[in-house]
């Protein structure tokens, strides 16, 4: 752990010879993974499960899959957009009736093996969330909101901002910021405020799932000189159709967590400019990045002979839709 510098001493009830995980806890084998800056999409559990099928021929399983919430509360919440961009899409909802405390066994002991301590239970569950899928989710305290509105904006030129870290920021122009319409409630896509966190005494939150700009979120995170887990997964690019999955998955933790009840619909609210998704909340086909793939160039290439077959199958693990089309294959890059 963090504290391995000198000597353990045991409780002088120990036994010599027993099993050290009778004494230290349960212990467990823990994969460690370099990821190179490119590969955003496997900083994440899923994304290195997803790399290791395409490697393996394994098939992926994807044990967080839930259906979407159809929640029958009546609570309402304001959410809007700043017209001049830095966030495409933003969805929100809230619970309340929630129980704060310590997480259970499993929750802070997934932690550990990820060398992140246990802060409490709705904590860790974002922070599990952030570690399953590799999308950042954000729980604000609903009653310490001045009201459940949702303003993402740009910051006022030398506004100050306390941060979760009980650091104090002077924000520019340039930097994205979340209010609640009269105080600002976090800087977007990096770090939540102090006047909105999560304690002991939290009862009623709000849940965010939203796309921030990597730019942007890349160039305020080394202005300001802060670096988060969720910083690092938003500047690299996130994926735009895991918003409402992320959501509900969390929305269903937190309940196993914490109790309480969905106490309003998901307000899902996207850029105007942006007009790209279906019934599903999913990015409609068109809108997604398509490649033609020339199987001939790519062997003269590689020198390889890679057949058409071969390439189909190796895109198909990949999750990537291909047609074949004169010869070359029309690919649809999945939106992760």
């Amino acid at each position: 752990s963090e504290e391995h510098d000198g000597i353990m001493v045991l409780d002088h009830s120990c036994e010599v010879g027993v099993n050290i995980d009778s004494i230290l806890g349960e212990a467990y084998d823990a994969i460690d993974v370099e990821i190179t800056p490119d590969k955003a999409f496997a900083l994440s559990h899923r994304g290195i499960a997803r790399e290791v099928a395409a490697m393996s021929g394994a098939k992926l399983k994807t044990p967080i899959e839930v259906s979407k919430i159809a929640s029958k509360g009546k609570d309402l919440i304001k959410v809007s957009l700043d017209k001049d961009g830095g966030c495409t899409r933003y969805i929100a909802g809230t619970m309340k009736n929630l129980t704060v405390g310590p997480s259970p066994k499993w929750l802070a002991d997934y932690l550990k093996s990820a060398g992140q301590k246990s802060i409490n239970n709705l904590v860790d569950i974002s922070n599990f969330m952030l570690l399953e899928i590799g999308h950042p989710t954000h729980i604000f305290d609903l009653n310490k909101l001045s009201k459940p509105t949702i303003e993402v904006k740009w910051a006022k030129k030398g506004e100050k901002f306390d941060a979760l870290d009980e650091e104090s920021y002077k924000l520019d122009t340039d930097h994205l910021v979340i209010t609640d319409s009269v105080n600002t409630i976090a800087l977007a896509g990096i770090i939540g405020g102090n006047n909105s966190g999560v304690d002991e005494n939290t009862k009623h939150i709000l849940i965010e799932s939203a796309y921030f700009d990597p730019v942007n979120i890349r160039k305020s995170s080394k202005s300001l000189g802060i670096s988060t887990e969720a910083s690092r997964r938003f500047e690299r690019d996130t994926d735009i159709n895991m918003l409402i999955p992320a959501l509900n998955k969390l929305a269903l933790l937190i309940q196993d967590v914490g109790g309480g009840e969905i106490s309003s619909k998901f307000f899902d609210i996207y850029d105007n400019d942006f007009q790209g998704f279906d019934s599903n909340g999913l990015l409609f086909s068109h809108m997604l990045r398509t490649i033609f793939f020339n199987i001939n160039k790519c062997n003269d290439f590689l020198g390889t002979n890679i057949s058409l077959k071969e390439v189909k199958e190796i895109f198909n693990i990949l999750s990537i839709d291909c047609k074949n089309k004169d010869g070359k294959l029309i690919c649809i890059i999945p939106s992760f």
